[in-house]
């Protein structure tokens, strides 16, 4: 089980117990008969590149906080992962998408507390945007284009190592 499993039932507060359910071990309320699936929750980002480099953004927020990391963020209800794309895009850095963006992949990210998602990343030039650079106050430290051989250099300070993964696939 994940190191952030809850111990208690959130339908009826019953306490929890392992058990094989679907031939994996899951958390189960006996009381209530709840199975806590232990889902991760799905996140969409957009790699803006310009020439030879890509656009970060310096994370002000948990978790990672102070770390690189590319635009994006958890999807509303009504979203499609592209949607959730382009609209984190805009909110964390002023950039508006006008083109249509290239899916690259899906990577799977744990967070420090053990708590996953799964975040769908997609790719698109800068001259497909609109607007200027504007760090969002409350999640975005500074934002900056970095060239490739900066990543890879400085990739100690980028949030994750599955966007290491995609940036080779970019400069190809």
């Amino acid at each position: 089980m994940p190191e952030f499993s809850p111990d208690y039932c959130p339908d009826c507060g019953g306490e929890l117990e392992v058990r094989s359910i679907e031939a994996r071990e899951r958390l189960w309320c006996s009381d209530c008969e709840n199975v806590e699936w232990l889902n991760p929750k799905i996140c969409a980002g957009i790699i803006v590149t310009r020439d030879n480099e890509i656009l970060l953004q310096k994370r002000g927020i948990w978790p990672r906080k102070g770390t690189w990391s590319i635009p994006g963020g958890f999807l509303e209800l009504e979203e499609s992962t592209l949607e959730a794309a382009k609209r984190e895009t805009f909110e964390e850095t002023g950039l508006k998408v006008v083109g249509e963006p290239e899916f690259l992949d899906h990577v799977k990210i744990e967070n420090p507390d053990g708590s996953r998602v799964v975040m769908a990343v997609y790719t698109i030039d800068h001259s497909s945007t609109e607007g200027s650079l504007s760090p969002e106050e409350d999640e975005v430290e500074e934002l900056k284009f970095w060239s490739f051989e900066e990543v890879f250099s400085n990739k100690d300070e980028i949030e994750q190592e599955a966007y290491l993964d995609l940036i080779k696939e970019i400069k190809k």
